[in-house]
């Protein structure tokens, strides 16, 4: 009796460290997807079938749905490379009124997969392949949404609401003294398997500056992953 309760308890905390292993978002970003959006430099590169919608558009389409399907060309979103200013800054801070949100923005210089988990440590990344906040092109930051239950860092849930932001709300960069605020216009739930349905095809070109914060969604898993575009109008 006693070894079979034994036996059960012993398959009960495999069944749990499993299940927080597979469904907990602590680092888990699938960065292939992210260099989909981040492209070469030049353009966006992915196989998926999910057009990015202004959200009053998408609204209008399905719902309250963020997915889409169809397929069109993908356009350049980001110039080459060469036109950015990659040496690493500092005093970077992103906040999100809508959401109570502050956050320090980790620029780390590298695509290495422990190099960027270990930056989410410490706030939300830039991903280093694209420009910085104020530049043209399109610059994306990374965050948590969720993390595992011992995890002792300060931002393991800090994008948590990142879906619930709307159509006008805004985003503001601090950037070394200087505030640069940005204006939410689109937004998707896609994901990051090229299998699934539903895949980001393309953030739309812009002349100006612009953000993409993305995250593992729905909170607690990485099932799929939200991204937020937001336009620079300061």
């Amino acid at each position: 009796m006693n070894m079979f309760k034994n036996l059960t308890i012993i398959l009960f905390i495999v069944f749990c460290t499993t299940y927080l292993w597979l469904n907990f978002d602590l680092v888990y970003y699938n960065f292939a997807s992210i260099l989909d959006l981040a492209g070469d430099g030049e353009r966006l590169v992915s196989s998926g079938e999910a057009h990015l919608f202004p959200i009053s558009q998408e609204k209008k389409k399905r719902g309250d749905s963020k997915l889409t399907q169809g397929a069109s060309d993908i356009p350049a979103i980001i110039p080459s490379l060469s036109s950015f200013n990659l040496s690493v800054p500092t005093l970077f801070n992103l906040s999100v009124p809508t959401l109570n949100i502050r956050v320090p923005i980790v620029f780390e210089p590298t695509t290495v997969e422990k190099r960027i988990y270990a930056a989410l440590e410490k706030g939300a990344v830039h991903y280093a392949k694209t420009p910085q906040p104020g530049q043209p092109g399109t610059s994306i930051i990374l965050g948590h949404s969720s993390s595992y239950p011992w995890y002792q860092g300060k931002f393991g849930s800090v994008f948590a609401n990142l879906s619930k932001l709307n159509e006008g709300d805004i985003i503001n960069i601090e950037k070394e003294g200087r505030l640069l605020s940005y204006r939410v216009t689109k937004s998707i739930i896609f994901s990051p398997n090229a299998s699934d349905d539903y895949a980001l095809r393309e953030l739309e070109a812009t002349d100006g500056s612009s953000l993409v914060l993305m995250t593992c969604w729905p909170t607690g898993t990485n099932a799929k992953r939200v991204a937020v575009r937001a336009d620079l109008i300061i």
